[in-house]
């Protein structure tokens, strides 16, 4: 399968203002430009970035996803390396980025796209937003696809109308459109359009919403052609509506400058946000590249319209909380588990059985009888095990015992302790050892040795990292 993409390559150029007195002012269109008072003498910008934009985010998506898409008339190129080229890009945006606010400036005029007819007709051509037709190509366009009816054509519409590249729609077999209310699509069949907007994807009656606080401020001017190509891509793939709009979110969301994610990254990040949660608990334990930190309930991050009641569950399921951690000591644990349960979050059972001065062989006594009584919680609350997580530290002598664990022996401990206490469909066992961060080497040795040690009926694996929200 081969797909040309025909438009434009863009180099975002991202310049980071030092703190200054002037602001971004407006048009009557709600374009920002620099206020006239900025005075370039006086400030200056401390950081330069810069990544290639427009059709070459399309390409990277699509080459990322495993399929094999080129740029026409380019010699643009991806590999495994990443984007290839020789040649300059087509036009240069300037990205300004201060107090918090961000704007663009083009001081190039865009160059009209060029379509010149591929020696071999590929599967797909994909209009990409950056093109910018005179209504010659265009002419050239349409009498290449007539001649070339089995050719699908994918089109992409930015939010302002443009009439040219409008005269495509009848011909398109997936549309791509930034304007719920453009008229010309009024008479075209919903099942061909996709709209795209600012905090969702939607297709017909499907919504994939997006937090547009975890998107990146260096790739916010790419996120609509990030998440048209993803959506493309699980299509092509043959994924079904909900997942290619899970990719496309989870694209978006967690893509970086110059730096969009492969299927296997999409597919684990994906998971996290589906409201199965036996998916949640499986993706939080397999995820290898981290779990978004606003999924996780913590202190840090609990909102104001959140109440720290017995049945706050709902509250936070509504704020976006996925993963809530809840420790087995709470006098109220039974019922905050099963609000927790009820309310389709996964909750993240820490245990406290480490007793100062107690000596490995009593923490393991502790750890195994506290594990039993939480099956039996489990059980009786007819709770969904595969739906629970539970956080252990390893099992050693406290730091004030008088004998001290070897790694053997922890070793050894631990995974006795695993084998005869922690039920056999729990969906994972997290490690959150308390020497991580004096010791790493001990622990990864420890975690290694735990692995090795198995297999087990459930994921165990070290605490996954917590990406920034």
């Amino acid at each position: 399968m081969h797909i040309f993409i025909v438009g434009n390559v863009l180099k975002d150029v991202y310049l980071s203002l030092d703190e200054r007195s002037e602001h971004f002012e407006s048009d009557k269109n709600g374009i920002n430009w620099l206020n006239l008072s900025f005075d370039a003498s006086k400030h200056h910008y401390f950081r330069r970035t810069s990544s290639f934009g427009g059709a070459a985010v399309s390409m990277e998506v699509l080459n990322k996803l495993g399929l094999k898409a080129s740029i026409v008339s380019s010699d643009f190129s991806f590999d495994d390396t990443g984007i290839k080229n020789s040649a300059p890009a087509d036009a240069y945006r300037y990205i300004l980025t201060a107090d918090d606010a961000v704007t663009y400036l083009t001081p190039t005029k865009f160059q009209r796209t060029p379509f010149i007819a591929p020696a071999t007709a590929p599967d797909y051509i994909c209009i990409d937003r950056s093109a910018n037709f005179d209504q010659l190509v265009m002419d050239e366009i349409r009498s290449y696809l007539d001649a070339h009816p089995y050719i699908g054509l994918i089109l992409h519409l930015k939010k302002s109308s443009d009439p040219i590249k409008n005269s495509l729609i009848p011909y398109a077999n997936l549309i791509f459109s930034e304007n719920p209310s453009l008229p010309e699509l009024k008479s075209i069949a919903q099942s061909k359009i996709i709209y795209l907007t600012d905090n969702a994807l939607t297709y017909q009656n499907i919504v994939e919403p997006i937090s547009v606080d975890r998107i990146d401020t260096l790739t916010h001017l790419s996120m609509f052609s990030i998440a048209a190509a993803t959506v493309l891509g699980g299509f092509l793939l043959g994924r079904t509506v909900e997942d290619s709009l899970g990719l496309a979110r989870a694209n978006v969301e967690n893509s970086r400058l110059d730096t969009c994610l492969t299927l296997k990254e999409l597919e684990e990040l994906s998971a996290v946000y589906s409201d199965n949660p036996r998916l949640l608990a499986a993706a939080y334990m397999s995820s290898t590249r981290g779990i978004p930190k606003s999924l996780v309930f913590t202190a840090n991050n609990i909102p104001k319209s959140i109440k720290l009641l017995p049945r706050f569950a709902k509250s936070a399921y509504e704020n976006g909380f996925r993963f809530i951690p809840l420790s087995l000591a709470n006098p109220s644990f039974e019922d905050q588990l099963e609000n927790i349960t009820k309310s389709g979050l996964v909750p993240i059972i820490s245990l406290d059985n480490h007793k100062k001065g107690s000596s490995i062989t009593e923490i393991a006594a502790e750890t195994g009888k506290l594990l039993d009584n939480l099956a039996s919680t489990i059980k009786s609350t007819k709770i969904d095990p595969r739906a629970c997580l539970i956080s252990l530290d390893f099992i050693s002598a406290d730091a004030t015992a008088s004998d001290k664990s070897t790694i053997k022996d922890i070793v050894a401990a631990t995974t006795e302790v695993l084998r005869h206490h922690v039920p056999s469909n729990l969906a994972g066992i997290i490690f959150a050892p308390s020497l991580s961060k004096e010791d790493p080497e001990k622990t990864a040795a420890i975690m290694s040795s735990i692995l090795a040690s198995g297999p087990y009926p459930y994921f165990v694996s070290l605490k996954p990292q917590l990406l920034p929200a």
